[in-house]
């Protein structure tokens, strides 16, 4: 997946739209930005995404998931949220989750999920830890 910065709603034909932003993470790192629903049928354009950045040595700095313009996030996205972020604990890293709207916060909530994962309500929150 190559790097993207423009846009953040779907196409007419997307469910979901991912893509990463370089930098501009406090500690360096990498911004990773969602729109549109998480579910079987997209959920693989996300684990991509993230599987990307897991995959490059010099990304050492924290990886920021923006889930603020995400509409739905079934089962599998909260599955995929817990996957990724194990994976980046034990490679010594952090996945920051951004729950900056009710759809994915209340999920991430009422599975209990709030307990286990870095969540901040904010981009600006999140990308700012630690400066």
């Amino acid at each position: 997946m190559a790097d993207e910065t423009a846009g953040d709603a779907p196409g007419p034909d997307e469910l979901l739209r991912v893509w990463r932003e370089p930098g501009g993470v406090a500690g360096g790192g990498v911004v990773v930005h969602a729109a549109g629903e998480i579910d079987l049928g997209s959920a693989s354009k996300l684990r991509e995404a993230l599987d990307g950045i897991e995959a490059r040595p010099a990304a050492r700095g924290p990886v920021v998931l923006d889930l603020t313009a995400v509409t739905f996030i079934g089962s599998v996205g909260l599955s995929l949220l817990v996957e990724h972020n194990q994976r980046h604990r034990d490679a010594g890293g952090v996945l920051r989750v951004v729950a900056g709207n009710r759809f994915v916060a209340r999920a991430i909530v009422m599975t209990g999920l709030s307990d286990v994962l870095t969540v901040f309500d904010t981009l600006d929150e999140a990308v700012t830890v630690g400066s």
